[in-house]
């Protein structure tokens, strides 16, 4: 199953054709457009790929822009997660019980902003 992404949307912004984004990503421009139109599955390797050409991280392509957390954001989240740790937690237990807790804000902070803002 396709899905929808952003690579046409972050192409047209750079203002790249699609023969340079598929020189970038090191496939061909037909190629490029079965993606940006979700022809073809979005599989990991391509993610990678299509990422590494814009110098993004891969879940940018796939995620709506306006739920995606800033950098300050994000950063206060991980230290959030991490000040929160259960005392007594083995460190071999932290990166799961960080990456867990963040997880939990992102949705929350997605849920949050595609949720319609009721101005009283």
């Amino acid at each position: 199953m396709a899905i929808a992404n952003n690579i046409q949307a972050m192409r047209e912004e750079r203002g790249w054709s699609r023969p340079e984004l598929a020189r970038l990503a090191k496939t061909s421009p037909q190629q490029i457009e079965r993606l940006e139109k979700a022809q073809r599955r979005l599989s990991d390797v391509w993610l990678e790929r299509i990422a590494i050409a814009f110098d993004v991280q891969p879940y940018e392509l796939i995620a709506p822009a306006a739920l995606l957390p800033t950098e300050e954001e994000l950063a206060q989240m991980l230290l959030d997660s991490h000040a929160e740790l259960p005392a007594g937690l083995p460190f071999a237990e932290w990166p799961r019980a960080v990456a867990s807790a963040l997880h939990t804000r992102l949705v929350r902070l997605a849920d949050d902003r595609a949720r319609p803002r009721q101005d009283s």
